[in-house]
């Protein structure tokens, strides 16, 4: 088992660290603007200055998966698996040990994340031994801070697994306290995990009923840079679960600003958020606004092309307004 606290062997930095570790930042500034042509251009950047170092092509894995989530579609899907495979391939020749196992570790995990909806257990499976890897390469060097934000993500994530798994023999149990101090290990020291990590710790405490800690994250976050959508989706996970009706709509239709004006090409995540809404509206006795947006969600349906895959995650959600327009 790794021992967190132990004393840094100080392993040698990568050939790029001094020379482009602002480049780096930069481009997760830009990142967090979702300016991703911008971000994918700083990465062609460290591909052609470094070709024979995983970095840059383990970033543009890393980028090409948010943008999928960002649209909720795999039009990237080829681009992230292609990078992937150079970042492990790569990885495996790399001559620094830590990174080494943090770029194999990362690599398994963004993989395993990427296959839990085709195959959940091998997904999970995957990711769990690309822990092993994050492990090592932490033992190894103790200041590489940018495996803590997977470490801390494991430590919180693993007893929900476990309750998933228990069929396996696995019995892994929740540690949020020290999934915390990892988190934040990551968030104060990382060179490209902040971001991440920020998320995962307010995804936690929201899960944990901490909601004005959670708040105050967030609020914090948003108002250093309020064009990150991701600060919008955390208000909308964090009022839903608290019941705060009126704040979850004002920032519901603050990301639906963005999501209306690409949901004929990429709909999935509009639909979705007009169905939250709608549930919301009800629940404030808006039955009127409410019945308008389900009727406007039923005919968007059946009347535009979703792909197989969000029609089928989509179903579920189509039944329920069904059932709500027979109602009315």
């Amino acid at each position: 088992m790794v021992n967190i606290y132990s004393i840094s062997i100080y392993a040698d930095s990568p050939i790029w660290w001094d020379k482009d570790s602002i480049l780096i930042k930069k481009s997760i500034y830009y990142l967090t603007y979702q300016d991703y042509n911008r971000v994918d251009s700083l990465y062609n950047i460290l591909i052609k200055k470094y070709p024979n170092d995983p970095i840059g092509y383990y970033l543009k894995t890393l980028l090409y998966g948010a943008i999928m989530l960002d649209y909720a579609s795999n039009f990237k899907e080829k681009d992230m698996l292609y990078y992937m495979r150079i970042t492990d391939s790569l990885a495996k020749l790399y001559k620094n040990d830590a990174w080494k196992e943090y770029y194999l570790g990362a690599i398994k995990i963004v993989k395993g994340a990427y296959m839990i909806d085709n195959d959940q257990l091998k997904g999970i499976l995957y990711a769990f031994d690309g822990i092993e890897n994050i492990k090592r390469s932490i033992n190894i060097d103790s200041t590489l801070y940018d495996a803590y934000y997977y470490l801390g993500f494991y430590y919180y994530g693993k007893g929900k697994i476990g309750e998933k798994l228990w069929w396996l023999g696995i019995r892994e149990k929740t540690n949020k306290k020290k999934a915390i101090y990892l988190l934040r290990k990551a968030i104060d020291n990382s060179l490209f995990s902040k971001e991440m990590a920020i998320h995962t710790l307010i995804g936690i405490y929201i899960e944990e009923g901490d909601y004005k800690i959670a708040e105050a994250i967030i609020k914090k976050g948003y108002e250093n840079n309020n064009r990150d959508r991701l600060y919008l989706w955390d208000f909308i996970k964090l009022y839903k679960k608290w019941n705060k009706h009126n704040k979850f709509l004002f920032y519901t239709n603050r990301l639906l600003e963005f999501y209306d004006k690409i949901k004929d090409k990429y709909p999935y995540n509009w639909f979705v958020l007009m169905y939250e809404k709608a549930i919301v509206l009800e629940k404030l006795n808006k039955t009127q606004a409410a019945f308008d947006l389900y009727k406007k969600l039923f005919y968007f349906y059946n009347n535009n092309t979703f792909s197989k895959k969000d029609k089928e995650k989509l179903k579920k959600i189509y039944e329920s307004i069904k059932k709500k327009l027979k109602e009315d």
